[in-house]
C-alpha cells in the first residue's frame, strides 16, 4: 500500500520531513504545516495535498467548504469596495538586455497585467496564503491569461485541498475570525521568499501608503512566519507602522483591507519543469516606475564601497561553479564582495543608494538594488542560460533607468524539476568585457 503513497516512505525514511510531519500533527494549522505542504509540494506536485491530508489528519479542527474564486480586480469593482487604477493590463514593450558576445536583439513584446489597490470590505486573510475570502466567496489575484502562462500548484496553499476552474475546495481554521478595523495587506507565500518579497510586496506596500483614503495608522497585516528582511522591509518603507502578527491557525477579518496586485504574477507554487519564457513576463516599466517613485529616499552612507559584487552564500540556488576566478577577476575591478543576507535591511539599502556599480548572480541579491537603489547605478548581471527571465530584468532596469549588461553562462548538472535554479560558469573572457565596458 505504501508503494502507491510514496510520501508515507518518503517520511519514515527522511528524517528532516518526518521531523516535520510529526510538530504538523502536533499543530495541524502551524508553521510547520505550512511548510511541511510546501515540502510536499516540491517533492510531489499536484498530489501535496492528498500526500498532507494522508500525513496530518486535521479532524475536527478543520472547516472544510467548496466556493467560487473570483478575481481580485472584479472584487474591488463591485459596490462599497475601492478600487485605484495605476495601469490596465496592455500590451507593451521591453527593452532587450546587451549580452555579452551575442548580437543585439529585438525588444520583447509582452502583456502586462493590470495594476491597481483594492480596498476590500469585510475581508478574511488565513495565514501564508494567497486566497482571501468574503461573503462571496473566495479572492485570489488572477487576471485574464495568468493561468495560460503557468502551470500552478494550487494545492500547495495552505488553505486549499482542491482546485477545479473557478471554484476551490478549501479546508481552514474552525476557529473564528479575529476582527480587526483596517489593514494593509502583506500576507502570503512569497512573505517566506526575499525576492518574491521585493517585488510581490513592496509594491502593493508603497500603493496602499501613498492612497489618500488609506488610514495614517493603518497597520500592516503580516504573517508571524514572514522572514526577518520582509519585516525589516515593510517596517522602512511604512515609516515604523503598526506590525499585526497573523498566526496560520487563527484567521483575521478586516474591516477595509488594503490589498493589491502584482506587477508580475507568481502563483502560490508553480508545477516542477517548467522554463520562465517569455509569454511569462507580464511586468509593465511604466506603472513600476510611478510606483517605485513613491518609496522614501534613502540616505547614501559615503564610507560604504561604491563598486560592489552582491554574492550568493553556499547553499543558495545558482551559485557560481568557478567562483573564485569570478571574485577575483571583479576584485581586480575594485569591487568589494558583499554577501546582502549577512547585513540588515537598512544597511543593504544604504549600500544601494550609494553605489555606482554593481554585479552579481542573478538573484533576489540583486533586486533590491534594482528595485530601490541608485537608478544611476551600471549593473553587471551574471545569468545562467537555463534561467530565461531577462525580460523580467530588463522590465525593472527599464522602470529605473538603469544601464544593464548581462554575462550568461552554461548550467552545471541543471535540475529537471528547477532548471533556473541550477549552478552555472561564467565565461571570464566576456566578464572583462562587462567590466571594462561598466569601468
Amino acid at each position: 500500500m505504501n508503494n502507491a503513497r510514496p510520501w508515507i516512505i518518503e517520511a519514515q525514511t527522511n528524517a528532516a520531513l518526518g521531523s516535520r510531519v510529526e510538530k504538523a500533527r502536533a499543530n495541524p494549522f502551524g508553521l510547520q504545516a505550512v511548510h511541511l505542504k510546501f515540502d510536499l509540494a516540491r517533492l510531489f506536485g499536484d498530489d501535496c495535498a492528498r500526500a498532507f491530508a494522508d500525513l496530518v489528519d486535521r479532524g475536527q479542527l478543520a472547516a472544510r467548504a467548496t466556493l467560487p474564486v473570483r478575481g481580485l480586480q472584479d472584487v474591488a469593482r463591485e459596490a462599497g469596495n475601492i478600487y485605484r487604477s495605476y495601469a490596465e493590463a496592455e500590451p507593451t514593450s521591453i527593452a532587450a538586455p546587451q549580452i555579452i558576445g551575442q548580437p543585439p536583439a529585438p525588444a520583447t513584446q509582452i502583456s502586462a497585467r493590470a495594476l491597481f489597490l483594492a480596498g476590500l470590505r469585510d475581508t478574511v486573510v488565513y495565514g501564508v496564503s494567497n486566497l482571501r475570502r468574503d461573503a462571496g466567496g473566495l479572492i485570489a489575484d488572477l487576471q485574464p491569461g495568468d493561468l495560460s502562462r503557468w502551470a500552478v500548484h494550487w494545492a500547495a496553499d495552505p488553505v486549499v485541498t482542491d482546485w477545479h476552474g473557478s471554484r476551490a475546495a478549501i479546508e481552514v481554521p474552525r476557529r473564528a475570525p479575529v476582527h480587526i478595523d483596517t489593514a494593509i495587506d502583506l500576507v502570503g507565500p512569497f512573505s517566506l521568499a526575499w525576492g518574491h518579497s521585493i517585488m510581490d510586496f513592496a509594491p502593493r506596500l508603497l500603493m496602499a501608503l501613498s492612497d489618500p483614503d488609506c488610514p495614517a495608522d493603518a497597520p500592516l497585516l503580516i504573517d508571524k512566519a514572514a522572514m526577518q528582511p520582509h519585516r525589516d522591509l515593510m517596517a522602512y518603507l511604512s515609516g515604523g507602522r503598526q506590525v499585526i502578527d497573523l498566526f496560520p491557525p487563527r484567521p483575521v477579518q478586516v474591516g477595509r483591507l488594503w490589498t493589491a496586485s502584482t506587477p508580475e504574477f507568481t502563483p502560490v507554487w508553480p508545477s516542477p519543469g517548467q522554463r520562465f519564457t517569455t509569454a511569462r513576463c507580464t511586468l509593465s516599466p511604466a506603472p513600476l516606475a510611478r510606483v517605485l517613485a513613491m518609496a522614501p529616499q534613502i540616505s547614501v552612507d559615503h564610507d560604504l564601497p561604491k563598486k560592489i559584487f552582491l554574492d550568493r552564500s553556499p547553499g543558495f540556488v545558482r551559485q557560481i561553479a568557478n567562483h573564485d576566478a569570478v571574485a577575483a577577476r571583479l576584485a581586480r575591478a575594485g569591487y568589494t564582495r558583499i554577501l546582502p543576507e549577512k547585513l540588515d535591511v537598512q544597511t543593504q539599502l544604504k549600500l544601494a543608494a550609494g553605489a555606482t556599480h554593481i554585479a552579481g548572480p542573478y538573484g533576489s541579491n540583486l533586486l533590491l538594488p534594482m528595485m530601490l537603489g541608485n537608478p544611476s547605478a551600471q549593473v553587471v548581471i551574471l545569468h545562467p542560460d537555463d534561467l530565461e527571465e531577462k525580460p523580467l530584468i530588463m522590465a525593472t532596469a527599464q522602470a529605473r533607468g538603469q544601464d544593464v549588461r548581462v554575462v550568461c553562462g552554461p548550467s552545471a548538472a541543471p535540475d529537471p524539476r528547477m532548471p533556473g535554479n541550477s549552478n552555472f560558469t561564467v565565461p571570464l573572457d566576456h566578464l572583462d568585457v562587462a567590466l571594462r565596458d561598466n569601468a
